[in-house]
């Protein structure tokens, strides 16, 4: 309760303090402090709502590492991986876009071949629209696009309000 009030609040520096305490009592034993998938979304949120795509990264490694050693329950999905490409959206680095495009790719490699349920949905694809409508790349945003109209049963009226 304590790390999502901190994460509504915006103080995702105390959000990553708490839980590095919580890590560290945990790896001595405590195991009521075991590691869970609602607390590492509620970090991966907070640093994608603070905009800063390196430590959302971090902290989706963290996941699949967690998860790999059955720590986590589960494996981290497309809406986890979702909120790294917001990182990149949100953030003022200069290759967020190329950066936004890369990750949607590997969500489609590591969804192909079946290693994670992280197959981008029309969120994935409009957040990465508007990271390169935001670096002006309109060219790879038409690009998406175009893909998308390939693509049976979806509906593009999120992703044209995107490009607007």
């Amino acid at each position: 309760a304590l790390m999502l009030k901190l994460a509504e609040e915006s103080k995702v520096e105390r959000v990553e303090a708490l839980w590095t305490k919580m890590k560290r009592s945990w790896e001595e034993g405590n195991v009521s402090l075991r590691p869970d998938f609602q607390s590492q979304t509620i970090r991966l949120r907070a640093w994608s709502d603070a905009g800063n795509p390196t430590m959302a990264t971090a902290v989706l490694r963290e996941m699949i590492s967690l998860s790999a050693s059955g720590v986590l329950n589960r494996k981290p999905g497309t809406n986890e991986f979702n909120l790294v490409l917001s990182a990149w959206l949100r953030s003022d680095q200069p290759d967020a876009a190329e950066k936004a495009e890369s990750g949607l790719k590997q969500m489609m490699q590591l969804s192909a071949t079946g290693q994670f349920d992280c197959a981008p949905n029309q969120s994935s694809h409009n957040i990465v629209i508007k990271a390169c409508i935001k670096a002006n790349d309109d060219c790879t945003a038409r690009s998406i696009l175009k893909q998308l109209k390939k693509q049976k049963d979806r509906d593009l009226g999120s992703t044209y309000k995107a490009m607007i």
